[in-house]
């Protein structure tokens, strides 16, 4: 004996699929087998049954939604305007209508489309707006941008050639490089060897080993490189000397001999005295 419940539950099966059934399948209209066939109504005519609701009707086209994009975005990527109501604050402005005119054309436009027009005072503050943020014609402002591009193409071309001299130079300032190096570890080396043999003396001097630590080694010491820094500065007062009178010899170098022969001429010019002994 089969269970009362059981029974109960397939009857509640059987009723939801028959309800099912009945909501996803469709009606078909045939011609009656009695009657003449007609070729023209041969075509069967699907039909949905008439006790699917309009929340059946949106459920199911939900579910036919594979996307799952929102109403306004799938409107907006089929090129049609996302509200046909306005919902925010901002959907009442000119600014946005003129948006929607822009981007989805007439179609999207309610109201006239003069309402998105500018004002005679917008088009006048344009033009006022215009003028003082650029006061020169186009005329005017193509003259300006090619004598930019002139001055630019200018300074590019003598930065060029600066680099290309540099460049070419580059082979001269490496050998003065080292020449100043190579003049510099002398000098050091030079002063070196200078202050060796300076201690060398003071050691001589004193005539025996002594620490370079002890006072009188320092004063002493001090003494010799005050004398050999003024040797060394009369030696190079001389040779400015020297130079300074070879550079005047040659810018003038006719005042001492012609000096010289003046006087010679003068003393042929003199007459010459007669001794009167001898003539006697």
């Amino acid at each position: 004996m089969i269970p009362k419940s059981l029974m109960i539950r397939c009857s509640a099966l059987n009723a939801g699929v028959h309800r099912l059934c009945t909501r996803r399948c469709y009606s078909t209209e045939v011609p009656s087998k009695t009657g003449e066939f007609d070729i023209a109504t041969a075509e069967e005519t699907p039909r949905y049954v008439e006790i699917i609701t309009d929340e059946d009707r949106k459920e199911i086209m939900k579910k036919r939604l594979k996307s799952r994009l929102n109403e306004s975005h799938r409107r907006m990527l089929q090129g049609v305007r996302p509200y046909d109501e306005d919902i925010a604050w901002f959907h009442e402005t000119i600014r946005y209508k003129k948006r929607m005119l822009g981007r989805y054309g007439m179609v999207a436009m309610r109201e006239q489309i003069g309402a998105v027009w500018p004002t005679q005072e917008e088009i006048e503050d344009k033009i006022l707006w215009e003028k003082t943020a650029y006061p020169k014609s186009i005329q005017e402002r193509w003259q300006d941008i090619e004598k930019e591009k002139a001055e630019k193409e200018e300074r590019i071309r003598l930065r060029e050639e600066e680099i290309t001299e540099k460049i070419a130079m580059v082979g001269k300032w490496e050998k003065d490089l080292k020449a100043r190096l190579a003049k510099k570890e002398a000098a050091i080396l030079d002063a070196k060897e200078r202050k060796a043999r300076l201690i060398e003396e003071v050691r001589r001097q004193f005539g025996f080993e002594i620490d370079p630590r002890d006072e009188r080694f320092k004063q002493l010491l001090e003494q010799k490189e005050k004398e050999d820094k003024k040797r060394k500065k009369e030696a190079r007062k001389k040779e400015r000397a020297t130079k300074f009178l070879s550079a005047i010899l040659e810018k003038t170098p006719g005042i001492f001999s012609g000096g010289s022969s003046s006087a010679e001429t003068n003393e042929s010019k003199k007459p010459v005295e007669k001794n009167p002994d001898k003539e006697t």
